[in-house]
């Protein structure tokens, strides 16, 4: 039988802006039957690109915190910026269609 995962998005999740620029920050997870997956973050632009975090974190609270370090000290421009992507380390970055 098929095993549907539903998506369970946190309450921390939204919009973040930092120096004029505004992005998405979704958190979500993935509940199974047994244990509920790690949290997934996601980081969104207004013009769609996206990147994402390969690794899962512990706690919704984790996710956030590592978003909001990484644009403190980058700036929300550069989850999207080719040249800073090396520094994101884990991120991926995509356009969504």
């Amino acid at each position: 039988m098929f095993d549907q995962k539903l998506k369970q998005v946190s309450p921390i999740s939204g919009r973040f802006a930092h120096t004029g620029t505004a992005v998405n920050v979704c958190i979500y997870r993935l509940d199974g039957d047994s244990s509920p997956t790690p949290w997934t973050l996601q980081v969104t632009s207004e013009d769609r690109k996206a990147t994402m975090w390969m690794e899962g974190f512990p706690s919704d609270q984790e996710a956030f915190k590592t978003f909001y370090l990484t644009a403190e000290k980058y700036g929300v421009a550069g989850f999207f910026d080719k040249d800073s992507a090396p520094l994101l380390g884990s991120g991926s970055s995509s356009e969504i269609a």
